[in-house]
C-alpha cells in the first residue's frame, strides 16, 4: 500500500500553508501540510502516522482509526510534499527542512514509525519533531529504544513533544482516553534515559491551555527534572465550534503567567503563538480529508 503520486486535492491558506490530500492504493485519504514562508524559520512538513487515530482525545477532531501508515508511505509523504513546490510562491527550498509527526495518528502506536524515521533521515536529512501521548507497553518501549539507538549519532536535532495538557494525572486520562498511558513517573524516567543517550535537546512537556484544566508547575517540578524537560505552552485551537464549546481556550495573559511560574521552578519555557493561518479550523489534522469526503 503506497500513496498515489497525484494529490486528490490541495489547498493554500494565504502565504504560509499548503495542504495536499493524497489517496492510498487501498482507497484511504492522507493529508500532508507544509508550513513555510516568512513566518517560519524552517520548511516544516507535517505528516500522518496513522489513518485516523486510536487515542480518542476529547479535544481532537481526529478519530475513526483505520490502519497504520507503512514505512514507504512515511517516506512518500515527505517526497510528495516537496514535489512541485515551484508552484507555491512562498516556499524557499534553501531553508532547512523539519519533518513533524503532527498530523493524524499516534506515532508510538505504529510499529513502522522507527523504520519510517530512519528512511526519511537517510533520504532527506531533516531535523524531526515527534508529538506523542506516550502510550505504555512493550511495543512502545521497543520503538523508543530503536529511535534512541539511531538518533544518538544523528547530526540534526530530534525533538519530542509529550502531550500533557493537565498536571492532574486522572484528568489527563479523562482527556486522552487511550487505555494505556505512561504515568508521570514513567515519563520522568524515560526523560532521564533520553538525556543520557541523546542529550542534545530536552523533551518538551506540552500543555494546550483550556479552561478548567489544572496546570500546576509545582507538581511538575516535584516529578520532572528541569535538566531533562522543558515546558511548552500553547493556546487551545478548537477544530470546530462544537469542540470550542466543549473546551474553551485560555488567554495569552494566562499563558504568560504560567510561563513565568514554570521559569520560577527552573524550567526552560516555550510560549507558542499560532500564526493567523494556523488559527484557521481547516488547517487542523483530518479536517480537509473529512471535508473532501463530503
Amino acid at each position: 500500500m503506497v500513496l498515489k503520486e497525484q494529490p486528490e486535492a490541495h489547498v493554500r491558506y494565504r502565504p504560509g500553508v499548503h495542504i495536499d490530500v493524497f489517496r492510498t492504493h487501498d482507497n484511504e485519504l492522507v493529508d500532508v501540510a507544509v508550513f513555510s514562508g516568512e513566518m517560519y524559520h524552517k520548511n516544516l512538513i507535517s505528516i500522518a502516522s496513522q489513518i485516523g487515530c486510536p487515542a480518542d482525545c476529547t479535544f481532537c477532531y481526529v478519530g475513526d482509526y483505520k490502519r497504520d501508515i507503512n514505512a514507504k508511505e512515511y517516506v512518500q509523504q515527505v517526497a510528495l510534499a516537496l514535489a512541485n513546490k515551484e508552484n507555491v510562491p512562498w516556499f524557499d527550498p534553501k531553508r532547512e527542512l523539519k519533518v513533524c509527526f503532527t498530523r493524524e495518528g499516534e506515532p508510538l502506536l505504529n510499529p513502522a514509525t522507527d523504520g519510517g524515521l530512519v528512511a526519511i533521515a537517510v533520504e532527506h536529512e531533516p531535523s524531526f519533531q515527534l508529538t506523542t501521548i506516550m502510550p505504555s507497553g512493550k511495543k512502545t518501549k521497543r520503538l523508543l529504544q530503536n529511535i534512541m539507538g539511531f538518533f544518538c549519532d544523528y547530526k540534526n536535532s530530534f525533538q519530542i513533544n509529550i502531550s500533557m495538557h493537565s498536571t492532574d494525572e486522572e484528568k489527563r486520562k479523562e482527556m486522552i482516553r487511550y487505555e494505556k498511558l505512561m504515568g508521570f513517573k514513567e515519563i520522568a524516567e524515560f526523560g532521564e534515559q533520553w538525556h543520557k543517550m541523546i542529550g542534545r535537546r530536552k523533551i518538551n512537556l506540552s500543555f494546550v491551555l483550556m479552561e478548567d484544566i489544572e496546570v500546576d508547575m509545582r507538581k511538575m517540578a516535584e516529578i520532572f527534572n528541569p535538566a531533562h524537560f522543558s515546558i511548552r505552552f500553547a493556546l487551545y485551537l478548537p477544530c470546530t465550534k462544537g469542540f470550542g464549546q466543549r473546551h474553551r481556550p485560555m488567554s495569552t495573559a494566562y499563558m504568560t503567567t504560567k510561563a513565568a511560574e514554570a521559569k520560577r521552578y527552573g524550567f526552560d519555557c516555550i510560549e507558542s503563538i499560532a500564526s493567523p493561518i494556523e488559527q484557521e479550523w481547516h488547517t487542523r489534522p483530518g479536517i480537509i480529508r473529512s471535508l473532501y469526503r463530503e
